[in-house]
């Protein structure tokens, strides 16, 4: 992957809630055609990283999935991402698209989960090891 992301958060102990402070995205994009298209598709992918980390519920029962709706699951509109979000974008050139362009959406997607639950890891002082995260689990977390 060509990218990096990293965050500050604020977390309460003993309710799990979190705030995300500050956010930070580093891709290579290959090559730059429109850079507010460039940036929608990498605030798009980490909004649905976090979401991934924190928010989404999917419920399974038996091997299957039970949530019924889109509904049920708690996804994020487009408004929830970090209030403070900086994007950098760098063009290398080496990607297999049209004059060196990458693909960038899903990268983001992958990134963002890792640097919240790393981010929440530092503020609290102890290890993230499993995704996603309930406030009840930031919480007991906490509690540690």
């Amino acid at each position: 992957m060509d990218a990096t992301h990293a965050c500050d958060v604020a977390v309460h102990p003993e309710t799990g809630e979190l705030r995300i402070l500050r956010y930070a995205a580093v891709h290579d994009v290959g090559r730059v055609f429109d850079r507010a298209i460039v940036e929608g598709q990498i605030r798009g992918g980490l909004v649905m990283g976090l979401s991934l980390a924190v928010g989404e519920v999917l419920d399974i029962e038996d091997g299957r999935v039970a949530t019924t709706s889109l509904r049920q699951m708690n996804l994020p509109p487009a408004l929830d991402g970090p209030e403070h979000c900086a994007i950098d974008l760098v063009e290398s050139g080496l990607g297999l698209g049209p004059d060196g362009a990458k693909g960038i959406g899903e990268s983001a997607t992958v990134a963002a989960p890792v640097a919240l639950a790393s981010a929440i890891a530092d503020a609290l002082g102890v290890d993230v090891t499993r995704l996603p995260l309930s406030l009840r689990a930031i919480s007991d977390l906490a509690q540690r």
